[in-house]
C-alpha cells in the first residue's frame, strides 16, 4: 500500500464467507485515491459484506486488505441511521467529541454541501431525500472520513454530481 501514500484500497486474494455459503472468493481490488469503485449483484449475493470488509468492519475469511494509511472509511446505510432525524440539521451534523467547532464553521460546511439559510435550523425528519443525503455526507466530512462508503446511493446524488458536472 505504500505506492498510495494517503489514499487508496487494495485486495489480495479476499475470500469472504456469511454464515456457511462462500460468498465471493479472490476478490482483487485495486482501487486509487480519487477513483470510486461500484459494486452491483442480486439481493444476497454479499455486496453488504464486501463493503464491510473493504471498510475493515469485518475481516476477510482469507486474503488481505490494505488501507492507505490515513484512509478514513465512513458507511452510509441505505436509511442515513447516522442522523438523528429529530435533531436539526446543525445538531445532527455537529461532531459530539469536537469542542474548536463553531456555529460559523459548520454553517460553511453545510453550505459547502447545498444547506444554507434557515434549513440547516429545520429537523432532519423535514428535508427532502437529497438534502437528508447531503446532511449525512456532511457528517462523515466532519468526523473524518475521507473514503465514503455508499449502501444503494440514491440517484438524487448523482443528478446533482451530474448537473454540476456539466455546468
Amino acid at each position: 500500500m505504500e505506492r498510495y501514500g494517503e489514499g487508496g484500497v487494495q485486495t489480495e486474494e479476499m475470500k469472504q464467507r456469511y454464515g456457511d455459503r462462500l460468498r465471493f472468493g479472490k476478490l482483487k481490488v485495486d482501487l486509487r485515491r480519487g477513483r470510486r469503485l461500484g459494486i452491483r449483484g442480486a439481493k444476497g449475493c454479499g455486496k453488504t459484506t464486501r463493503m464491510r470488509s473493504l471498510r475493515g468492519d469485518e475481516a476477510p475469511t482469507s486474503g488481505e486488505v490494505h488501507r492507505g494509511h490515513l484512509v478514513f472509511p465512513g458507511y452510509l446505510d441505505q436509511h442515513l441511521a447516522i442522523l438523528d432525524p429529530e435533531k436539526s440539521v446543525m445538531r445532527a451534523v455537529w461532531p459530539d467529541d469536537d469542542p474548536q467547532q463553531t456555529e460559523q464553521k459548520m454553517r460553511d460546511l453545510l453550505g459547502s454541501f447545498g444547506l444554507h439559510g434557515e434549513i440547516v435550523e429545520h429537523p432532519i425528519k423535514s428535508l427532502s431525500g437529497g438534502e437528508r443525503s447531503r446532511a449525512a455526507l456532511a457528517k462523515l466530512t466532519v468526523n473524518g472520513a475521507n473514503l465514503p462508503v455508499l449502501a444503494e446511493p440514491p440517484n438524487h446524488l448523482a443528478i446533482r454530481a451530474c448537473a454540476s458536472r456539466d455546468a
